[in-house]
């Protein structure tokens, strides 16, 4: 299932690369991404963009586990390699940029299923049955930066990605340095 959707994966590439082979790449960056739910759950990932004219080209992997003290158990964790393409926006100052983006990735983890396991839970932790989960998602990611000089921004994405394994939505803060 998994080499499907990496071929999936790198066909949408290619036809995005296709369609948009008159698109002139001005510059290209790498992002950094974290989100940390202080009683619940860790997300960080990393991405590779282009930006064209007022067209945006993004390659990412997150990567997200859920912890805790008293938390349901075993350990949900989920990984996505996505593809994304959108447009952006530059302030007239220059110092802001909104985009926007969709796009189609793969997600698979380690999911909890609706069923306990009544043998190991307890008054303080609820232990369910597992199971491995592999899919095609939609990822859509919404954000906004902050550049402070021409080859660094700080910003704020809220990620989503709809799949029928488990599908989530995360606001992430991103360090953004052009290359």
């Amino acid at each position: 299932m998994k080499n499907r959707i990496y071929f999936i994966l790198l066909f949408f590439l290619f036809q995005i690369t296709k369609i948009n082979s008159q698109q002139k790449i001005e510059h290209y960056s790498i992002s950094g991404k974290i989100s940390v739910d202080i009683f619940s759950n860790y997300y960080e990932g990393i991405e590779l963009n282009a930006f064209g004219n007022i067209y945006l080209y993004s390659i990412g992997y997150y990567y997200g586990e859920d912890y805790g003290m008293f938390r349901d158990k075993p350990t949900e964790n989920y990984h996505q390699l996505n593809i994304l393409m959108g447009k952006y926006e530059v302030s007239k100052n220059k110092k802001f940029r909104f985009q926007y983006q969709v796009g189609i990735g793969a997600f698979w983890g380690i999911i909890r299923t609706k069923v306990l396991d009544e043998s190991e839970t307890n008054i303080f932790i609820d232990k369910y049955f597992a199971k491995k989960a592999s899919t095609i998602g939609f990822p859509i990611k919404i954000g906004g930066r902050y550049i402070p000089f021409k080859f660094i921004s700080l910003g704020i994405d809220i990620q989503t990605n709809i799949n029928l394994a488990k599908s989530i939505i995360r606001p992430m803060l991103s360090v953004e340095i052009e290359i």
